[in-house]
């Protein structure tokens, strides 16, 4: 059967405190404070996926978003809250996620496990986890996917050139083993 399907795309702008405000309530469950606001958004640049994460980062730490103090407490680029984020990570999961980084789209778990060389049950365990932080999410079938390119693309860029070198050899090996 095929099927036609209508795209539409729309071009998105920043988005202005006021919004910024209404999406962090929604994260949150509460009001955050005109400071926190103002300094998600200026650090964010009004970028929704950026707010977001930096949201759940502050909120992941500890930090009431509803208070004035917090703003100190904004990472000062996407790669440091990543880096966070990775940080609260077991060792399993925070390697499995280092080196997911080397796919550019979706992957298989067992190409996942090849290139990683865990067990299946520590594979698992360290998908749960990369899953419920949202540094992952589910792709098609037994696939898995960067919750956002700007994640991967961080993590990726935090290897120097000879460590992306020697992971994409890996990657090649992993994948001429799986198929």
């Amino acid at each position: 059967v095929e099927r036609k399907l209508t795209v539409h795309r729309l071009r998105l702008t920043a988005l202005r405190d006021e919004a910024i405000a209404l999406l962090i309530e929604d994260v949150l469950g509460y009001r955050p404070s005109s400071h926190i606001v103002e300094a998600i958004a200026g650090e964010t640049a009004g970028n929704p996926f950026f707010a977001v994460a930096l949201v759940r980062h502050l909120a992941e730490e500890g930090h009431d978003l509803a208070a004035d103090d917090v703003a100190a407490a904004i990472p000062g680029s996407v790669r440091d809250a990543v880096g966070r984020r990775l940080a609260r990570l077991s060792p399993d999961a925070a390697q499995m996620v280092s080196v997911a980084c080397a796919f550019s789209g979706p992957f298989r778990f067992e190409e996942l496990q090849a290139l990683t060389e865990l067990d299946e049950e520590l594979l698992l365990g360290a998908l749960d986890e990369a899953l419920a932080a949202a540094m992952l999410r589910p792709a098609a079938g037994d696939g898995y996917e960067f919750g956002h390119a700007i994640v991967r693309q961080a993590l990726y860029e935090a290897s120097n050139p000879s460590r992306q070198g020697r992971l994409h050899r890996r990657l090649a090996q992993a994948l001429e083993q799986v198929h």
